[in-house]
Order: C-alpha cells, then structure tokens, then sequence
C-alpha cells in the first residue's frame, strides 16, 4: 500500500514537473515568436526607409532636371507620372503627392479665402466675418473691420498678434473658427510666399469653389487624360492670367510621400523651394520625417 502511495506521489511529481516544462516551452516559443516578429518589423521599417529616401531623392532630382509640367511622351518614368495639383500617383511601390502651393489659399492674403469659406459654411455672413477675423488678427491697428475681432473682442488669456501668422494653429484662437472648420481647409492653406494664385493647379476639392461645376468637370477630365494645359484652362473657364492670377507652376511646392512594406506604413512630408540654377537650389521650409501609420506589432 505504502509502495503505491509513493509511487502515485512520483507519477504526480512527474506530470507536474512535465506540466512546468510544457508551460515553460510555451512562453519560449511565444518569446521567440515575438522577437522573430519584432525582428521582421525593423526590417520592414529599415526597407520602407530605404525605399523613402530613395524615391525622394528620385523625386527631387527630376524636379531639379525638368520642367515642371507632365511628360506624357518622356524618357524617365516620373514626369510621365507627376502633377501638381497634389493628385496621389504611383511610383514603383510608393505613393507620391506633389502641390504647387501657389494653388493654395494663403493665410497672409485672406480675401482669397472667401469662396472657399462661403462653400463650406454655407454662409456669407459668417465668411466674411471669419476672413475679417484673419485681417484683424495680423494688421497693426486696433480698428475693427465689419464682422472683425480686436483684442477688445478676446479673452485676456488671447494676445491679438497684430503681424503675420506664423502657424496655422493660430486659427485655433481666431474668433469664429471651430475645430471643424479648420480641419477642413487646413489642407487647402498655406503660409509659403508666393506671388500669385494659381487656379490651374489648385486641387480638386478647392477648385470646386472657385469655377462652376460645368467648367470643373471639363478641367477634371482633362487633367485625368493629361491634356490639360494653362491654354485650354483658360478656354475652358475663361480665367485669364495677370499679375495677380498665374498657371505656371511656381517654385514652392509640398511634397508627399507613402509606402507600405509588409504592414509598415511610413510618410514623409515636406515643403520645398526649388531653384535650380541659385547656389541653393533647395530651400526646405518644413520636413516631418518617417511619420509610422502604425508602431504596434500583430499578434
């Protein structure tokens, strides 16, 4: 009896002792399959990079070498590609973006702001008041303009700037403008300088406000075939150049870059000053570099 009791106690010893080992296993292989995919995620991170870098440097050297306009017919496969109008197109594995910002509205001219205000808010009223608002939050004086703000018409926690908008946050204290409202135009403003308005190269959902749905479809079709040309804008909308409207693309651009390598998506973004003749050819005026989608690793 006694002889069996022990030898129950050793087989119990023996499965507890197997149920440890197998327990142990467990988390080494799940360890090791956790370090296997940490390992998998920064070479993925590492290619995309490399991928990154590559198709900026790419992109920056055509831009450098070549007119700023599409090459349907041309030798290199980029310039056949590109527009900048900031329509999203494929090059080799990654996404490209190019803007002309001239064919964004500047904060530092806010008239310009108006058709674009008065289509998303539906309200003249209130869009005159918020591009008074931007007036008044950068001229020098204390005057109110109509629908305008002053300090007089803030909190004492807000300091009117009374200069030029340095950041587009700035909206975010500007009276009558809601959180709703900016992130709907933030894409469509800039601060970069720039010496005229560039209707042609305007993208799509800002276009829509500033020629009628007629003229808007026909430019569209022709920028997806790539035949549209400054000429055949200004045909097609009756918008002439002059010294305050222009359709050559201008030296300021924002450039856009994405790519996803095995579940790593990585964006790059940035605004640049292209001279290619100057003894700096480059002037960056922002760069938000290798900006992850997302850091976390899939079960």
């Amino acid at each position: 009896m006694k002889y069996s009791i022990n030898q129950g106690i050793a087989l119990l010893q023996v499965l507890l002792l197997s149920a440890i080992l197998m327990v142990m296993l467990l988390a080494i292989h799940a360890s090791a399959q956790r370090h296997v995919k940490l390992a998998e995620l920064a070479i993925a991170r590492a290619e995309a990079t490399a991928m990154l870098n590559s198709v900026e440097a790419e992109t920056l050297f055509a831009l450098l070498t070549h007119h700023r306009r599409r090459y349907i017919d041309g030798a290199m496969e980029l310039p056949k590609r590109w527009s900048f109008d900031n329509a999203e197109f494929l090059f080799g594995e990654a996404r490209v973006q190019i803007e002309d910002t001239s064919g964004l509205q500047s904060l530092l001219s806010p008239a310009g702001l108006l058709p674009m205000l008065q289509g998303i808010t539906n309200d003249d009223v209130l869009a005159r008041s918020l591009v008074a608002a931007i007036d008044d939050w950068q001229d020098s004086d204390d005057e109110t303009r109509f629908g305008g703000a002053e300090q007089a018409d803030y909190t004492t926690s807000v300091i009117v700037r009374n200069s030029t908008i340095q950041d587009v946050s700035e909206l975010r204290v500007i009276k009558g403008f809601t959180p709703d409202l900016i992130e709907k135009i933030s894409p469509y403003i800039t601060l970069f300088p720039k010496k005229y308005q560039n209707l042609y190269a305007m993208p799509e959902q800002m276009l829509r406000y500033y020629i009628d749905p007629v003229q808007l479809k026909q430019v569209l079709a022709e920028r997806d075939k790539g035949t549209l040309t400054p000429d055949r804008f200004s045909q097609l909308t009756g918008i002439e150049q002059d010294e305050f409207v222009g359709f050559t693309t201008s030296k300021g651009l924002q450039l856009r870059f994405t790519v996803d390598r095995n579940g790593v998506k990585l964006s790059r973004q940035f605004s640049v000053n292209l001279e290619p003749t100057a003894e700096q050819p480059l002037q960056f005026w922002d760069y938000y570099k290798n900006s992850y989608a997302d850091l976390s690793v899939s079960p």
